[in-house]
């Protein structure tokens, strides 16, 4: 005798936005010669994600636009403003949006 086994499921699919703005973590980091930078966004609004050095001097702007809601990633591939390759070492990126600023930190490894 075979036993039949009826299963019933149901799941409830919830798609729901951020309820924070947040800056996640680079992935991977350290990385060589690209890493993704994760964010979230509670609401729409201008945008603005850069790449500093350890000394605070400007390296290159990912997003400066006005960004909907939602998550949301960015790549950096290791390259200035100008399309030059930038050394090892450590560097901050930072998102502002409407009322809200964050700064992390990665490395870049050669």
């Amino acid at each position: 005798i075979e036993d039949i086994i009826v299963a019933n499921s149901y799941s409830e699919i919830n798609v729901s936005m951020p309820s924070v703005v947040e800056l996640g973590d680079a992935y991977p980091n350290p990385f060589n010669p690209t890493t993704v930078i994760n964010y979230d966004m509670q609401n729409d609004g201008h945008t603005l994600i850069e790449i500093r050095g350890v000394g605070g001097n400007y390296i290159r702007t990912l997003i400066n636009n006005y960004v909907q809601m939602g998550s949301k990633s960015i790549t950096w591939d290791a390259n200035n403003d100008h399309g030059e390759k930038v050394p090892a070492g450590i560097y901050f990126y930072t998102l502002k949006t409407n009322n809200y600023i964050q700064t992390q930190k990665m490395v870049l490894l050669k």
